[in-house]
């Protein structure tokens, strides 16, 4: 997968929002792969969202953190973490969530997408939550101060619920989590000596003039 450049921020906003949901609660873990390659980051969250919507009519009280991953080729593909707070909050039997919740969510997508998705590339887990929920989904980010374009690499739905039945959300536990994940720090963008304008015709102009006016060094900021 390629590296997605994300800000501390949102990685620790990220870490809170998991953080909220109790240890041992069931959640699933759905892939969704789109039919054909998908590089529009617009139409990629409309067909997200059409599922989303579709699932909480029939599922009103589920908590949902889906991550956007970039494949190699660009292709757009997200992981959903569908989270069921309480047990009288599922759909069905635990031990029928793959076959009942799994299949209607992946009926959903598959209409979504007009039919074109392969069931092996759109599989879905049940799990449930621990500190290692997070770590799977953060280990393609690079932590940087202020990327040129950031992607918007997660999002969160029913976030309310996430209040009512989670915990309060802890900014130095999230804070300690992110330097655990990310020891060797936060890619800091520095900017070389501008470019100046100059004459072709009197004036030498140093190759080192001429390269690029960004580039990364590492460094590690307090918390």
């Amino acid at each position: 997968m390629n590296q997605i450049y994300a800000t501390k921020d949102s990685i620790v906003r990220f870490i809170k929002a998991i953080n909220q949901v109790k240890e041992g609660t069931f959640l699933c873990h759905q892939t969704l792969t789109f039919g054909e390659y998908q590089f529009s980051e617009k139409k990629a969250k409309e067909s997200l969202f059409r599922l989303l919507d579709a699932v909480r009519k029939r599922c009103p009280q589920i908590g949902v953190v889906y991550v956007t991953e970039i494949q190699e080729t660009g292709n757009i593909h997200y992981h959903v973490l569908f989270f069921f707070f309480q047990d009288e909050h599922l759909p069905c039997a635990k031990e029928d969530l793959v076959s009942d919740f799994g299949g209607y969510v992946f009926k959903c997508w598959k209409k979504i997408q007009k039919g074109k998705v392969a069931k092996e590339a759109n599989e879905i887990r049940v799990h449930q939550k621990s500190e290692r929920t997070y770590g799977y989904f953060t280990q393609d980010l690079r932590p940087v101060f202020r990327p040129e374009r950031e992607t918007r690499w997660w999002g969160i739905r029913n976030r309310e619920l996430f209040d009512k039945f989670g915990t309060k959300p802890d900014q130095k536990t999230a804070l300690a989590e992110f330097w655990r994940l990310f020891p060797r720090g936060i890619l800091r963008p520095y900017r070389k000596r501008p470019i100046q304008p100059f004459s072709l015709i009197n004036e030498y102009v140093p190759i080192e003039r001429l390269m690029t006016e960004f580039s990364f060094e590492p460094a590690r900021i307090a918390a």
